[in-house]
This record gives structure tokens, C-alpha cells and sequence, in this order.
């Protein structure tokens, strides 16, 4: 293939050449044909002029002289531009072209100028352009389809012209010219390829005289060019020629070491030994060995001679070459040097610096592998580093080792765990690059593996040191010495609303609220710069400029030498906590009145309860005098509104019984303007705003008829001093809204009253709008209120399952708005009270076991009873209770039991009686809230709870549907 490409380069070569000789000649002798052309076109147009058409003889010569000094203007820019072999085409095209047109225009004359029945003229036509076509032959021999054209184009149109004449001498003539022409042709071709065969021993001598001269002078360049000496010597010894590097390298003239002998140059000890090596390198024709030479200011250079027999010009010589062994034994020297040197810093690294073949075994290791891992070297050689591992860390590793052997890639900072020979697993470093052989494959790697088994901890430890902070929920800052924000977590940002970046640059000064005084940070400052931490809690301002209560702890960072470099802070936002402890308080404050309450409520419902039953039995003995009944219905009124009354604590205090009933709002509040006005003084104007007419609740008639007077009067009170005092409550319905559900996310209710206090009085200042549902908490005078009103209103509103909202300014009114559940009107069931709807009922004589500890109560419920036509045992306790029931068991068929007494309480006694009876019926009575003393879900079976005091008709009906077991 490169034989073949080699020969088609020497042909394009010959080709370009053949083409620039063709030109060349083509144009060396266009003089001649332009002379010749134009003589003979104007010799025959004068002769032509008396029998041919003189337009015609004009025209054709203005054409043939045109085309003769086109001819001559490209012959004269040919010689102008000298064109090279390449633009040797061009110009040949060119004068191709020429000449066709020269042809052309003889066969133009041929053709046009034939005069008809004239033998002589046709004879001097024909004489002319046989005159002219052999005239070509000599100047276009080099040029075969050109010499062709200027043959035919002229001649067949004259042979064709005679042809038609039709005459014997015509025939005949034309016979002769298609002869001549045949003839010509034959000459032509001849003449066409001896000149080419001319040409082309011209071009090949040239090229090859050419090549000859060019590889003389590549063989000198090279000679004179090449590093290493070369000697050139007859068979004694004697030096012929040397090139440039063999005088200079040895100090000499060329001419000083052409002088010399071979021997001069070696050391003495080598000098001996010259013919021995000239007898070796005759008997084997070539020889290679180490010799030392002097240079000429008396150095010696090592040297290695490849030496062998030559011809040059017929005569035998030594051919040698001389390469300085200088450089190739210093950097032998320099090579072990460095071994040496690898050997010395591969024992004192703290590294283990390894090798591996192309299969991954270890050809060299260092002795550093010992005090890593254990193992002798001699012990690893062999093995692959993957035996040195775990099962689940070599198959680890080797995944990412394929990818990168398959790459040829280094080795770049692979972590992987080793296990040591005893056992332990420690974390190395692994750098390495690929070793190569020349034609590039792989043949191993090498490298160095690092213990980095105490920075991957302390890396880890750091890790999980700065994830903590990061997701730490509280805030923490690093400043540097002057307070500048280095570093701070996302729970700065979540609890101030500045964003990290924000907030690094800064000072922890752009969170000032202003509630601290300069000495509070002075001091803060001076206890962190002398070394020791803060800790305290302050005020700060978010970003959106609301405050925040946090509890701070700042300590400063010191370094190794215990200097301070940083300090860090940490902030926890304790508003949640100062809230929650508030209503830790509150609730403690209302757990303490909720036992004050429950406390009298009982002493008071007991006392309530002998007065309601001497009420009675009064009644009863006042039955004919129709005045006192009256009075003593009054009295009774007033006893019932007392307890009440005591029912409303005990639901302020969270510890009494709502009574739900479903409750028509519009007829409320109807009742409650005529209840209320009369209690208001006249000079203020109170309205009844009534939007929604069948909004039906489901609430406690009494607890909400009493929010409302409490609102109504708190709202009087601060008309005082008004110009034009207004008083506006009513009710309509209210669909909670976002706003509301997220202020209040404790009711659920998809639909609820609004019912409102609204009054155009002094109002209430923004410090105070936080504490009116405070215990105690009051605005007024001494003797104007309690501070329990609103209080209580709170307490009744969320039994209710509902809100209250208090919206109000300084000097601009207040408006109280309750928001309570609405109950749907075909879901209502109104259950008449049976007390309210029954009369009472009579025993017949039925015994009945009556317990209380209150002598008053307990003979007022006892008469009671009697007069209803029972018998009656009494005891003061469940001691004496025990005792008379042992005495009377079988005529007891009914036991009334106070819940608490002292030595031995009701539910005591109650399973005392069980004991002696199980199907014993048992009422237990309290003074106490129900649901605190027992709790609907612990109550027997058989066995019914009564408040304190109890309505004399219910009791009756309560007695009696126990003793028949309703």
C-alpha cells in the first residue's frame, strides 16, 4: 500500500511536469504558427479576391487575423507570468483553445472560400491548407487531440466540397486530400508520441537527478545532524571523514581529527586493545563495544562504538558510530540514587506506599504496612488489596476499582476500611496513578495509602456536632471578637424572621426591643470578655417589629492558648412558656376558688335546703290563709334565686352543672330587655337589635340570662358621665370565618349566634383588654364591683361550648360579643322539667332510712317526708346508720343518704347496705357539685343523685319512683 501510494505521487509528479513541457513547447513555437497563419490567410484572400465574394474574403480575414492576435496577447501573458507547474494546465487549455479557433477558421475558408467550376482555383485552396496542416504537425506534435482538430477541421470540409462538384477531377482530387489526410494523420501520431517519449526522458532525468541531489543532501543533514559521532576509517585505523558532533564533542578542528589515528583517541587502557577489535570486526563484519575516549583537554568520556564493514566508492571502510555513555551513566547513577532515596522516605513516611501488577496484587509495599495493619511486607505481597478488607467493604470498593481501571483514571482520595490483622478496621486514604508500558497498556498502579481513621471520627463527630446546630430548635449565633454575626441557624431565622444572610455582617444589636437598658448589655458584655458565660432573659424584636421573650446564653470560644476568639449565643423563645405559665397561674388562681366556692356552696346549700323544706311544711300549714302562701311563695322565689345563685359559682369556678336545654334566642332576649330595663337608669337609651328571629341554641337559660345582666350592668357603669349614654345588645346569626377559627380553635360549630353588648362609654385602654376576664380584676371604684362579673361571664360563655370577644378603645365604647352554638330547629326536643308539670306524689306508709350529718336538714327532710305519709329512721352518720338499719331492716324499703359525713360517708354506706340488701333502693343527696363528688359513670345501679337544695316536688317524685322501682 505505501509502494502504491509512493508510485501514484511520482505519477501526479510526471503528469504536472508532462503538462508544464507540453505548455512550454506549445509556446516556444506559437511565433512561428502566428507568422505563418497571418501570411498565408492574407496571400490567399488576395488571390481569392477576383472570383470569391469580397465580403466573404473579409470577413473570414478579419476572423482569422482576430484570432492570430488573440493568439499572440495570451502568448505574451504566458511569458509574462512565468506560471508555475501547477498553473501549467490553465495555459494549455488556453492555447488549446487557440488553436481550435485557428482550426476553425481554415475550415471557415475551406468551406466558404471553395470556388465552384474552377479547377485551378480549387488546386490553390488545397495547396494552401496542406501547406498549413503540415506546417502544424512540426509545432503541435506534443498536443494529439490539437494537432487532430487542426488536421481535420480544415481538410474534410474541402474534401466534402469537392465531393459535390460531381466532375472526374474533382473525384479524384478529393480522393487524393482524404489520402493525404489519412497520410498525415499516420505522421501526426508518430511525431505525437516521439515527442511525448522525448518529454517524458527529459522529465525522469530531471526528477531523478533531482532525488540523486536531494538524498545527498538529507544523507549530509542527517550526517552532520545526529547527536551521536560518527567515525568513518580505512581498515588500518586512519580517519576518512567524521561528521559536526565527533570534532566538537571532542574538543578538535575537523581537520585536527582527520590527522589522527583511532588509537589517539582511546585511553591507554582501551588503546591496547584496538587490534583485538579490529580483527573481531573483520572476522564478524560488525561489532559493538565500550570504549574511553580523550577529549582534547585531557577528559575522559565513556563511550559505546556500533561499528561495521562498508563500501563507499569500491573501497572497504568502518562505519561507527560513537554515543557518549556520559549522560546514560549519569542518570544510572542519578537512578540509584533515587531508589535509595525512595527506599529511605518510604521507611520514614507515616504513609504506606504500595505497587500492583494488572491483576491488583501487590508487587511492592513499604514497611509502613507493618505498624498500620500488622502484616510483615513479605506477608501482603501477593495479595489483593480487596484480601485486606471485609466482604462488604471489598465488594464495595471493588465497584468503583473497575470504573476506574476500565478509565485508566488515578486513583483520587478513595476512602476505604482495611481490617488489620488483629482484627480492628481502620479508614485508609488511597491516592495512586496507572502505570504504562510504551505501547500504553496498563501494567499496574501505584500509590499510597493514608490512616485517616481519627480524622473520619473527629470528621463524623464535626458532622454530627454541626447537624445538631443546624437542626437545633433553638437560635444560635457565632460572632467574632467585636460581635459580628458569623455563623447563624435556621431557628434564628424561623424565630427572628431574618434570613441567614441577612443576618451575617451584622451585630446582634439590630434585635434591640429597647426593654433593656445600656447597662443590662454592659454587663452582658463585661461577663463574656473576662472569660465567663451569660445567661439570662430579655426582650428582642423580630424583623416584622413584634417582640419576643427568649432566655439567652452566651459564652465566649477560646482557643488551645485559652485565648478568646469567638463567641457563641443561644437563645430559646419563651413566650409559649411565659404564656403557659400564666395560665398555670390562673388556673391555680381559679382552683383555689373553685375549692373556696365548692366549700360554701355546700354549708349553703344545706341551709338552703331546711329552709326550703320549713318553707313547705309552712305552706302546708298556711294552706288556708291565702296572704301567707303569698309570703311564703315569695320567700321561696328568693330561696331558689339563691341557689341559683350558688349554681352560677359553682360554673364560674368550672365546677358546677350546665343545664342545656334548647332555648328560642329572640323570645330570650325579648324577656331579658323587660327584665333588664328597669335595673338601668332612665337616662339611657337601650335598644333591642333583633336580626335573625328562629335562631334556636342549645344553652342554660339561667347562666345566660345572667351573662346578659352582667353585661348590661358593666356596660351602665361606664355610660357614667356620657352625654348621650347607649346601651345596644341583640343577636343574628354568624358563620365562623378564618380569623375566627384560628383565634379560637377550641369551638367547633359550622353555625352560630352572635349575640352583643354595645355601649358608647368610656372604654377600655389597651393594657387592661387582656385582664377583664381575670378574677378580681376591676377598674372601679371600691363598693362598684367584685371583679368576679366578667370573670364568671367567661367561665358560662365556654361551658356553652362557645367565645367571647371583647372589642373596645379608650374614650370610644366597648362592644362584648358571645358567640354560641346553634341548634337546628327539627333537632330540638324540649324536655319538660316533670317537677314543674306533676304534682307531688304520696307515700303509703313505706319506711325509709334517712342519713345526714346536718341535725337542721336532716329533721326537716325527715317532717318533710312524714307529711307525705312516710316513716321515717334517721341517723347523723353511717356509724349510727348501720345500727338502725340492723334494727329496722325489714320496714325499710327506701334509704336517703348525705354523700359526705363524717366517720363514715354515704358511698361507704351505700355498699354497706348492698351488702345487706342489693336490690335496696338508695337516693344520695350533696350539697356538693354532682359531677365532682361522683361522677354520673360511677353511680350504682338503683341508686339516683340529688343537689342540694332539693325541690320538695322532685323529691316527692324522686321517693316515689324508687320505692316502685321506676
Amino acid at each position: 500500500m505505501k509502494d502504491s501510494a509512493v508510485e501514484r505521487e511520482q505519477d501526479a509528479i510526471s503528469s504536472g511536469l508532462l503538462k508544464a513541457e507540453q505548455t512550454a513547447l506549445a509556446y516556444g513555437s506559437i511565433s512561428i504558427s502566428l507568422a505563418a497563419n497571418l501570411v498565408n490567410s492574407t496571400i490567399l484572400a488576395v488571390l481569392l479576391w477576383p472570383v470569391a465574394d469580397h465580403t466573404t474574403i473579409t470577413c473570414w480575414w478579419l476572423f482569422s487575423t482576430a484570432i492570430s492576435l488573440l493568439r499572440g496577447f495570451h502568448a505574451w501573458q504566458y511569458r509574462k507570468a512565468c506560471p508555475s507547474v501547477d498553473e501549467a494546465e490553465v495555459w494549455l487549455n488556453r492555447f488549446r483553445l487557440g488553436m481550435y479557433l485557428a482550426a476553425l477558421s481554415w475550415g471557415v475558408a475551406t468551406a466558404l472560400l471553395f470556388v465552384s467550376d474552377s479547377v485551378a482555383y480549387q488546386s490553390l485552396l488545397a495547396f494552401f491548407v496542406a501547406g498549413m496542416t503540415a506546417g502544424a504537425i512540426t509545432t503541435l506534435s506534443q498536443l494529439w487531440r490539437t494537432l487532430l482538430a487542426y488536421l481535420y477541421l480544415p481538410i474534410v470540409p474541402l474534401i466534402i466540397n469537392l465531393s459535390m462538384e460531381a466532375t472526374t477531377i474533382s473525384w479524384t482530387m478529393a480522393v487524393i486530400i482524404a489520402l493525404y489526410l489519412l497520410m498525415m494523420t499516420g505522421v501526426a501520431r508518430r511525431a505525437h508520441d516521439t515527442t511525448l517519449q522525448n518529454i517524458r526522458l527529459r522529465i525522469d532525468s530531471g526528477l531523478h537527478e533531482q532525488a540523486l541531489e536531494k538524498s545527498e543532501r538529507k544523507f549530509r543533514l542527517l550526517y552532520e545532524s545526529v547527536a551521536d559521532a560518527i567515525f568513518i576509517l580505512d581498515l588500518k585505523g586512519n580517519f576518512i571523514d567524521v561528521n559536526r558532533s565527533a570534532y566538537e564533542r571532542l574538543g578538535y578542528s575537523k581537520e585536527e581529527l582527520l590527522a589522527k589515528h583511532i588509537s589517539d583517541l582511546d585511553t591507554p587502557r582501551y588503546a591496547v586493545r584496538v587490534p583485538e577489535r579490529m580483527a573481531l570486526l573483520m572476522s564478524q563484519g560488525s561489532a559493538t563495544f565500550e570504549a574511553e575516549h580523550l577529549h582534547k583537554n585531557g577528559d575522559v568520556m565513556p563511550v559505546e562504538v556500533s561499528a561495521r564493514l562498508v563500501d563507499i566508492h569500491e573501497e572497504r571502510a568502518i562505519f561507527s558510530v560513537v554515543r557518549d555513555l556520559s549522560e546514560r551513566n549519569q542518570t544510572k547513577k542519578e537512578l540509584m540514587q533515587s531508589e535509595e532515596r525512595f527506599r529511605d522516605i518510604s521507611m520514614s513516611m507515616a504513609d504506606w506506599i504500595w505497587e500492583v501488577d494488572a491483576e491488583g496484587r501487590y508487587t511492592f509495599v513499604s514497611g509502613k504496612v507493618k505498624e498500620l495493619l500488622g502484616y510483615e511486607p513479605e506477608e501482603v505481597l501477593g495479595k489483593t488489596p480487596f484480601e485486606l478488607m471485609s466482604e462488604e467493604e471489598a465488594a464495595r470498593v471493588a465497584s468503583s476499582f473497575q470504573t476506574i481501571i476500565a478509565n485508566r483514571a488515578p486513583i483520587i482520595n478513595l476512602e476505604n476500611w482495611n481490617r488489620t490483622k488483629d482484627g480492628r478496621d481502620i479508614c485508609m486514604l488511597t491516592n495512586g496513578v496507572p502505570i504504562l508500558d510504551e505501547r500504553g497498556a496498563l501494567t499496574g498502579y501505584r500509590g499510597v495509602d493514608q490512616d485517616i481513621t481519627e480524622r473520619r471520627r473527629s470528621e463524623d463527630q464535626l458532622r454530627k456536632l454541626s447537624r445538631a446546630i443546624e437542626y437545633a430548635g433553638e437560635s444560635i449565633l457565632i460572632t467574632d471578637l467585636n460581635g459580628v454575626i458569623e455563623y447563624a441557624n435556621p431557628a434564628f431565622s424561623q424565630m427572628t424572621g431574618y434570613s441567614v444572610d441577612e443576618a451575617i455582617g451584622e451585630k446582634p444589636s439590630m434585635l434591640k426591643s429597647g426593654e433593656q437598658d445600656d447597662a443590662f448589655y454592659q454587663t452582658l458584655w463585661g461577663t463574656i470578655t473576662s472569660g465567663r458565660a451569660w445567661q439570662g432573659s430579655l426582650v428582642d424584636r423580630r424583623k416584622d417589629g413584634s417582640f419576643y421573650s427568649t432566655m439567652m446564653t452566651v459564652a465566649p470560644i477560646m482557643d488551645e492558648a485559652g485565648e478568646i476568639t469567638h463567641f457563641v449565643a443561644m437563645q430559646r423563645d419563651v413566650s409559649e412558656y411565659e404564656e403557659l405559665e400564666a395560665r398555670f397561674q390562673q388556673a391555680q388562681k381559679m382552683e383555689a376558688i373553685g375549692t373556696l366556692v365548692g366549700g360554701i356552696a355546700h354549708d349553703f346549700n344545706n341551709m338552703l335546703a331546711a329552709l326550703l323544706g320549713n318553707l313547705y311544711l309552712a305552706k302546708n300549714a298556711a294552706k288556708d290563709d291565702p296572704d301567707m302562701i303569698a309570703r311564703l311563695n315569695r320567700v321561696e322565689s328568693v330561696s331558689q334565686r339563691a341557689a341559683e345563685m350558688i349554681a352560677q359559682l359553682l360554673t364560674f369556678a368550672r365546677k358546677g352543672k350546665v343545664k342545656m336545654v334548647p332555648l328560642p334566642l329572640a323570645p330570650f332576649l325579648e324577656e331579658m330587655f323587660k327584665l333588664a330595663r328597669p335595673s338601668i337608669p332612665e337616662n339611657i337609651d337601650m335598644q333591642l337589635d333583633i336580626a335573625d328571629h328562629e335562631l334556636l341554641a342549645l344553652g342554660d337559660e339561667t347562666q345566660l340570662q345572667q351573662v346578659l345582666l352582667n353585661l348590661i350592668t358593666n356596660a351602665s357603669h361606664a355610660l357614667e358621665g356620657c352625654a348621650k349614654p347607649n346601651i345596644t345588645f341583640g343577636v343574628k346569626a354568624y358563620h365562623p370565618d378564618t380569623r375566627f377559627t384560628q383565634v379560637h380553635a377550641d369551638v367547633d360549630a359550622e353555625q352560630m349566634a352572635l349575640l352583643y353588648v354595645t355601649d358608647n362609654g368610656c372604654g377600655i385602654s389597651e393594657a387592661n383588654l387582656d385582664k377583664v376576664f381575670e378574677p378580681f380584676f376591676t377598674t372601679k371604684e371600691a363598693g362598684k364591683g367584685s371583679g368576679l362579673g366578667l370573670s364568671m361571664v367567661h367561665g358560662a360563655i365556654k361551658s356553652h361550648g362557645g367565645a367571647i370577644e371583647v372589642e373596645s378603645a379608650r374614650y370610644s365604647g366597648t362592644t362584648v360579643k358571645i358567640y354560641i352554638p346553634l341548634q337546628q330547629p327539627d333537632e330540638a326536643k324540649p324536655v319538660a322539667d316533670m317537677a314543674l308539670m306533676e304534682p307531688e306524689k304520696q307515700g303509703a306508709g313505706e319506711g325509709i332510712l334517712l342519713v345526714d350529718d346536718e341535725a337542721l336538714v336532716r329533721e326537716v327532710n325527715a317532717e318533710v317526708l312524714q307529711e307525705m305519709g312516710y316513716r321515717l329512721f334517721t341517723a347523723e352518720d353511717g356509724i349510727d346508720a348501720q345500727q338502725v338499719y340492723a334494727a329496722h331492716r325489714s320496714e325499710i324499703g327506701l334509704a336517703v343518704l348525705d354523700l359526705v359525713m363524717p366517720r363514715m360517708g354515704g358511698m361507704e354506706l351505700l355498699q354497706w347496705l348492698r351488702e345487706q340488701d342489693s336490690e335496696l333502693p338508695v337516693i344520695l343527696m350533696t350539697g356538693y357539685d354532682r359531677e365532682q363528688v361522683l361522677p354520673a359513670k360511677s353511680t350504682p345501679q338503683k341508686c339516683i343523685v340529688l343537689n342540694k337544695p332539693v325541690d320538695i316536688t322532685k323529691m316527692s317524685r324522686a321517693v316515689h319512683a324508687m320505692l316502685e322501682g321506676e
